[in-house]
């Protein structure tokens, strides 16, 4: 490299119009966030994870984004298995019936030169008539929806008032446009959602999903915590990414469905209680040592425009409550979209992603916790590991009696539609499971998780000096190499799982049950995961295939549910209130249950 300058340098990210100038020294990966390019990062920036090698102009090989100091002008390809633009995560909504009681409703008033000349003023004329023929009494107007009555006169014709819980007008036009739009979204750890709805119908007009720009400082919660901590911006910094990640998300959404963002009148949030914090601006340090206490739970509605939010300047957000430490809104979402406090059986819901969440009960009782799973279920911090994404195998079968291997990969989609076949460039969460699962059943690893050395010797290789399975051949891969699953790569998932279990035997345990009626399985997790797989490995309780039901992103649902009606903001309040949380670090016996369920599909502990 060139001789240090002490000039601003230029970046430019391929596909990406903006021109960025940093300092000198600056690392690809400081420069990618200033715009929001997601570039993996699930080391926390330390080299070790490898997954954030990008193209540098001027060099033959891949670079680490997280190490490479920038010092002269460059440009940078993200690769397409990183970037969030081959995202392939399913998030649309499930169709539910909800009563429709929107926050915002819109209102027509008529205008004419008589009876603007019988009033002072022209939103004195605009407040009675909302109360003379549509029975409202506003208690206020916002400003910026009250700077627009300067511009409308008689010739309007016609205003559309829209008016928030009944009691504040936050946008009035002469646009004649009948419809009233609001949109959900989901801040997840790994991936955001929006729903773009028809408030007046119900409809959902659009969906999209990306990777939360956030991955660059991390991919599990801890790691952002950490970076958080570390760097004295951190919490701003991550709070600019995700603002820009949700703007950028709400834009795409809305010019899919051809309207402008400024339409968007209302808006409902589920997330975790980490990514609410940074989404607020709020600091994440209480999070990040014990008893992991939030700085909030619940929340007035807040203004979107004090957020950087670009919707109407008048909108609200609606954040859903949160529950205790890690178990956020979005459980409270997933709580509202399937209603186990109006069932009679017992329902375990699961929601694992780069954290678990679960939720066990009744009408009679709830109870919750959360637990680290990490991003191995998610194809993080596998040596091979890569997102969901054209190329990933999602699907692994081995024939136990020769350890031949079968697989699947996600094809590429075309622009007209038809699938296109792939090579194989890594494995993804769902053909990890599928693949330690086989794994374990074809004898290639005992109950410990140990590969045996002596078993399959044609796949068993010694991949950076570490025992490791073979997946895909050399020969049969886009990268030129072999895709394996390693020792380490076992234990990740193993440790996973654990976590799940262990978290599971401790409520089931409190509650003591023998038994369950029902198993629901939430998120993309639940989309793409082979509950076979999963039973084999003891992710699950033991039970029988067809009582196990995977519902979606059940999250998304929840926050759409809140945006469609009102009642159900205060019905999922009132519930929260009533579940109880369990705090595993500090319940006696977890470590024991954690131990116990390392193995596979676990050990019996004696108590």
């Amino acid at each position: 490299m060139s001789t240090p300058n002490t000039k601003k340098c230029l970046v430019t990210f391929k596909g990406y119009p903006e021109k960025i100038f940093v300092d000198p020294g600056t690392s690809i990966t400081e420069a990618a966030r200033t715009i929001g390019v997601a570039i993996p990062s699930i080391c926390g920036g330390q080299g070790k994870c490898q997954k954030c090698r990008v193209e540098v102009s001027g060099f033959e090989k891949p670079q680490l984004a997280c190490q490479f100091r920038v010092y002269n002008d460059v440009q940078v390809i993200v690769p397409e298995d990183i970037s969030y633009s081959e995202y392939a995560i399913d998030k649309e909504a499930q169709e539910k019936s909800v009563e429709l009681s929107p926050a915002v409703k819109k209102y027509s008033v008529t205008i004419n030169d008589r009876d603007l000349l019988n009033y002072r003023s022209k939103w004195e004329f605009v407040e009675d008539t909302l109360r003379r023929e549509h029975g409202l009494k506003v208690e206020k107007v916002d400003y910026p929806a009250l700077a627009k009555l300067k511009d409308i006169t008689e010739s309007a014709g016609q205003l559309d008032v829209s008016v928030w819980m009944n009691k504040e007008v936050i946008d009035i036009s002469s646009s004649k446009d009948e419809s009233t739009y609001g949109i959900a979204i989901d801040i997840g750890t790994t991936t955001l959602a929006a729903y773009l709805c028809d408030l007046s119908t119900g409809k959902v007009l659009t969906t999209r999903s990306m990777l939360n720009p956030q991955v660059a400082c991390g991919e599990d919660i801890l790691s952002r915590i950490t970076y958080c901590l570390k760097n004295r911006s951190g919490v701003s910094e991550l709070h600019e990414v995700i603002i820009r990640g949700v703007n950028r998300l709400i834009k795409e959404t809305c010019d899919s469905a051809t309207i402008s963002s400024h339409q968007i009148m209302d808006m409902a949030l589920a997330g975790n209680s980490c990514m609410l914090h940074l989404f607020l601006g709020v600091d994440v340090a209480t999070l990040g040592v014990p008893p992991f206490q939030p700085v909030f739970s619940t929340l007035s509605d807040i203004k979107a425009r004090d957020l950087g939010i670009e919707i109407c300047d008048g909108a609200y957000i609606h954040v859903l409550p949160l529950i205790a430490g890690f178990i956020g809104a979005d459980t409270s979402a997933v709580i509202l979209s399937e209603e186990p406090y109006k069932s009679e059986e017992v329902i375990l819901i699961i929601d694992a992603g780069t954290n678990g969440e679960l939720v066990l009960g009744n009408r009679d009782r709830l109870m919750c916790t959360s637990c680290a799973t990490g991003p191995a279920l998610e194809g993080g911090s596998i040596i091979c590991g890569m997102r969901a994404s054209p190329g990933a195998i999602d699907t692994v079968k081995i024939d136990p009696a020769n350890c031949a291997v079968e697989f699947t990969v996600i094809p590429e989609i075309g622009k007209d539609g038809k699938k296109k076949y792939v090579k194989p460039r890594g494995i993804c969460g769902s053909g990890i499971i599928d693949c330690v699962a086989q794994m374990y059943l074809a004898g290639v690893i005992s109950k410990n998780g140990h590969m045996k050395r002596d078993s399959c010797i044609p796949r068993i290789v010694q991949k950076n000096g570490e025992t490791s399975f073979v997946v895909a051949r050399a020969s049969e891969t886009d990268i030129g190499e072999d895709i394996v699953i390693t020792q380490g790569d076992v234990r990740s998932v193993q440790l996973a799982k654990a976590a799940i279990q262990a978290a599971l035997r401790i409520m089931i345990k409190k509650m003591k049950l023998d038994r369950l009626s029902r198993i629901v399985l939430a998120g993309a997790f639940g989309n793409v995961i082979n509950i076979d797989s999963a039973l084999a490995l003891g992710m699950f309780p033991d039970c029988p295939v067809d009582s196990i039901e995977a519902v979606g992103n059940a999250a998304g649902d929840g926050s759409l549910i809140a945006l469609l009606n009102t009642g159900k903001r205060e019905e999922i309040r009132n519930v929260v209130e009533k579940v109880e949380h369990v705090d595993l670090v500090s319940e006696e016996g977890f470590q024991r249950e954690f131990a116990y369920a390392t193995y596979i599909p676990r050990m019996e502990s004696p108590g």
